[in-house]
């Protein structure tokens, strides 16, 4: 009988051992930031400035969760992009500018969006901007996509961003 003791204590030593590893808790390798609390995120239901002059915009990303995030940490460009393209250099196509106070409307439009809201299954987006070599000054415009390929499915990202619950 001492014989099976032993192979039962060492049977219970090896099978406990994994469950041992198991239970120390995982170190999270998830963090996008270098500073707690940050994250890369991608804006893809709204995007617009917190307040003129604040220096922050706020993100509701596709999982509606918003975000409050420095506007010189944002991009308009892929998030792979070595070295990704400012704001300024991100544009939605073929946009309606809405008639409003006597600006004509007018279709084809090519926009650098101030602010954005996305009704993604729609596929539809209210845009405030500025037209490239169209009317000066900033107006509202509607801008459609077909496929997720299409440009105007395209998203800002924002670096150094924190989780946004709101006034």
């Amino acid at each position: 009988m001492m014989v099976s003791s032993r192979y039962f204590m060492l049977l219970v030593a090896l099978v406990s051992c994994p469950y041992g590893r198991l239970s120390e808790s995982p170190k999270p390798n998830f963090v996008e930031s270098k500073v707690p609390g940050e994250s890369i995120q991608t804006c893809g239901i709204n995007f617009y400035e917190e307040a003129p002059g604040s220096g922050y915009r706020l993100c509701t990303n596709s999982g509606f969760v918003n975000y409050r995030c420095p506007s010189t940490r944002c991009y308009g460009g892929n998030r792979t992009d070595r070295k990704p393209p400012a704001l300024s250099s991100f544009f939605f196509t073929g946009c309606t500018r809405e008639e409003r106070l006597g600006v004509p409307g007018a279709t084809g439009r090519t926009v650098n969006p101030i602010q954005f809201s996305a009704n993604n299954a729609a596929k539809m987006l209210r845009v405030t901007g500025t037209e490239l070599n169209g009317i000066s000054g900033t107006h509202p415009y509607l801008c459609y996509w077909h496929q997720n390929s299409d440009n105007n499915h395209k998203r800002p990202w924002c670096a150094g961003c924190t989780y946004y619950s709101g006034p």
